[in-house]
């Protein structure tokens, strides 16, 4: 009787053993993928126009931002040149990537 205790607690640990494995598996290839990061959000974007702001502003405190952004180009690439000045209105032909 004493033997089949023993062989049953034996089985019974490998049994254990095994499922603590496979879980423990689990858990480290989902640690992995929460490591993705999701792509950017979409933005919309308006048009610009001028308008006054004050040169300062004095207060008292601490400033933090709430939300930030990263922005980016839509094509690869370096800008070498811009023909355009203040205020012409056909901007997009006369830039060259």
């Amino acid at each position: 009787m004493a033997k089949r205790m023993i062989l049953m607690l034996g089985a019974a640990a490998v049994l254990l053993g095994a499922l603590g494995f496979i879980k423990f598996k689990q858990v480290q290839s989902a640690v992995q993928a929460s490591a993705f990061q999701p792509p950017p959000e979409a933005v919309t974007s308006i048009v610009a126009h001028r308008e006054q702001w004050p040169a300062t502003l004095s207060v008292i405190g601490t400033m933090e931002a709430v939300h930030g952004v990263t922005v980016s180009a839509d094509l690869p690439g370096q800008v070498e040149r811009i023909d355009f000045g203040g205020g012409q209105s056909n901007w997009r032909s006369a830039m060259r990537m």
